[in-house]
């Protein structure tokens, strides 16, 4: 389930528009001898309620919308996908506010393409049809349909039915090709019905991608996987679907029936339910009043309609004709892509106010009237996809979004995405998830650890090296970002740094002291001689007679360990290096002659305390010199075993 092989066109889609009455439905039938209107509460009303569908040649399904103005979200849902636009218009009633509103919404989704039907032509002379035609002209100028053909129709006698079709044809010739490759399937559910014998259907066109007869999809935003039984392409049984398909899809499955319009089938995983978008936002001329801070608004977007608040970025408000940058807090979760359209209607009345496109389907929540970011999503506003992935990627900055949540915010595969902007992005894995990050970022951050270590070396060059939660905390690090590990990784692999146990350190650099802590250590040694094991002196004790503060002095102490001048037995327990080569001689001397010893024998031996005597013995095993029993007793390790003073007899 994925991309095609190529640029293929594999389906187009006419959408209808106008206000209600104005013929749109008995204009299809004139153009394709189907009823669109299929509920007997349609028919008895004589009005279309739900989404029609016909097909119109053998590539080319029409879409039937409602024109009433209590269905304009039926409508949206409906053009959401659309390719090219039928306006249709009545010659009698001329542009009417459903017009008016339809067009806007037209306008919001980049519908670039129409054809203007002037209906009902038989009911008005030609004087009268020539003005409706001045003013439909009128107010199609500064839309993307200004330079749309405008044919005169009569949908009940038949006139001009045939120009019409041959205009739609023409139109439809001259739709760009739909691009599927490189991205999953998506399609926006629009319809959802149910068939006796047959099971659950979702109907919808497809986006995006491929999809075959056995693949698995995830339906957004709940989550739910389900497999596709049969697929239908413009009313035939077909193996697959693809971008621009009219697709009806018979899903099985879980739970299957709960499937509604407004829904999302993806390729499991391919994209992300949200309920915040960043968004770039348009307020249209004819919109009634200004938009406010959190202002409660109707969104949509794809095939469904979600409530919710607009947080403007830059001003306080934002006046009607204007642009700006916002955050949508939605009331329930959507599924959204980067690029995606939509229409903000106001929440009562219920009329198109405006609309824009989506640039950030995963952000931050902002504050009102976050300038800063408002500049960052000016970056996403390109027309290049790479430029807007570079862009995303960078306002994430140390976070490094995986590789399969950046495809899922462009709605495209995420290898593709990764490719393209190569020059600029790094990627790399953690915990087998793949992230990116600017190669500005990443070459900055690993100039920022060598400079950090740097100076931790020249401030402390006793120490080993830099904790590694120090590190981070240095550098502004957050402990859940796998960029730090990476990074360290990286600077490891080209040999430029190295670990230290907990530690991490530049890989030139060697412990040392200074002067002043040079004097200081041959005063411990001399207090460690002096103490002997009899008596060995603690840390406290040895800051108490040099009269250095107890921190330096442990340090120190480390340092020294470290420098192979002591031995630490333990965290806190330390001896000179003679007095640890005076331990190990007696040890060994002792078990020349005898099988075992036992810790209270070789601490008299010593003449030490048992915490010391315990410590060394406990560092003997470790190293291997000798073993334990269960009684505690030691004996040599069979390795270890010293040289016989006296001839085995053959």
């Amino acid at each position: 389930m994925g991309g095609t092989e190529g640029n293929v066109l594999a389906h187009t889609v006419i959408g209808t528009a106008g206000h209600i009455d104005h013929g749109k439905t008995q204009l299809v039938h004139a153009l394709t001898g189907v009823d669109t209107d299929r509920t007997r509460q349609e028919k008895e009303r004589g009005i279309t309620i739900e989404l029609g569908f016909a097909h119109f040649g053998q590539t080319t399904t029409i879409i039937d919308v409602p024109g009433h103005e209590r269905f304009v979200k039926t409508m949206v849902a409906g053009v959401s996908t659309i390719d090219v636009a039928l306006l249709v218009i009545a010659a009698d009633d001329g542009v009417m506010p459903q017009t008016r509103e339809h067009l806007d919404v037209l306008q919001i989704l980049g519908i670039e393409r129409g054809v203007i039907a002037l209906n009902k032509v038989d009911l008005v002379d030609d004087e009268w049809l020539q003005l409706v035609e001045e003013d439909v002209r009128g107010v199609l100028q500064g839309t993307q349909l200004e330079n749309s053909p405008i044919l005169r129709v009569s949908a009940l006698h038949g006139t001009g039915v045939d120009t019409l079709a041959q205009s739609l044809r023409e139109t439809l010739a001259a739709v760009q090709e739909r691009d599927a490759r490189s991205r999953p399937f998506r399609l926006p559910v629009d319809r959802a019905f149910s068939i006796h014998g047959f099971g659950n259907v979702a109907t919808g066109t497809t986006l995006s991608g491929q999809a075959r007869r056995g693949d698995e999809l995830e339906q957004l935003p709940q989550g739910r996987r389900l497999r596709i039984r049969g697929l239908q392409r413009h009313g035939e049984d077909v193996d697959l679907v693809e971008a621009g398909d009219r697709a009806a899809i018979n899903l099985a499955g879980e739970d299957a029936e709960q499937i509604e319009r407004g829904d999302v089938l993806i390729q499991p995983g391919s994209l992300q339910a949200t309920s915040m978008l960043d968004v770039d936002l348009r307020l249209l001329e004819s919109a009634p009043k200004h938009l406010e801070q959190r202002t409660r608004v109707r969104i949509h977007i794809g095939t469904i309609e979600a409530l919710g608040r607009v947080v403007l970025l830059r001003d306080t408000t934002l006046e009607p004709g204007q642009q700006t940058m916002a955050q949508i807090r939605l009331e329930k979760p959507v599924v959204a892509a980067f690029g995606d359209r939509f229409v903000v209607r106001r929440y009562s009345p219920a009329v198109t106010i405006g609309g824009g496109t989506v640039l950030d389907p995963s952000p931050d929540k902002h504050r009102e009237g976050e300038g800063s970011v408002a500049l960052l999503l000016d970056e996403l506003t390109g027309e290049s996809m790479t430029t807007a992935v570079i862009a995303w990627v960078r306002h994430r900055g140390r976070r490094a979004p995986s590789l399969q949540d950046t495809g899922a915010a462009f709605a495209s595969d995420g290898d593709s995405l990764e490719a393209d902007a190569a020059s600029s992005l790094t990627a790399f894995d953690h915990h087998g998830v793949r992230h990116l990050v600017t190669t500005e970022l990443w070459e900055a951050d690993q100039s920022l650890i060598v400079d950090t270590l740097t100076r931790y070396h020249r401030a402390t060059p006793q120490e080993a090296g830099m904790a590694r939660v120090s590190l981070m905390r240095e550098l502004g690090f957050g402990p859940s970002e796998p960029l730090f590990e990476a990074l360290l990784g990286r600077l490891e692999a080209d040999g430029i740094t190295a670990r230290e146990g907990a530690a991490v350190r530049l890989s030139t650099h060697e412990i040392s002291l200074s002067p002043e802590d040079e004097v200081l250590a041959e005063r411990i040694e001399q207090e460690l001689q002096k103490g002997g094991l009899a008596k060995p002196p603690s840390a406290e004790d040895l800051a108490s007679s040099t009269g250095a503060e107890v921190g330096q002095v442990s340090s120190l102490l480390r340092a020294m360990g470290r420098l192979g001048r002591l031995v630490f037995l333990d965290e806190t327990l330390f001896v000179s290096v003679s007095q640890m080569a005076y331990a190990r001689e007696g040890l060994e001397k002792h078990l020349a002659t005898a099988d075992q010893i036992s810790v209270s024998d070789f601490r008299q031996s010593l003449d030490t305390n048992r915490r010391y005597a315990l410590a060394l013995l406990n560092l003997f095993d470790a190293e291997g010199l000798t073993v334990k029993d269960d009684a505690g007793r030691r004996s040599l390790a069979p390795r270890m075993s010293l040289p016989l003073s006296r001839e085995k007899t053959p």
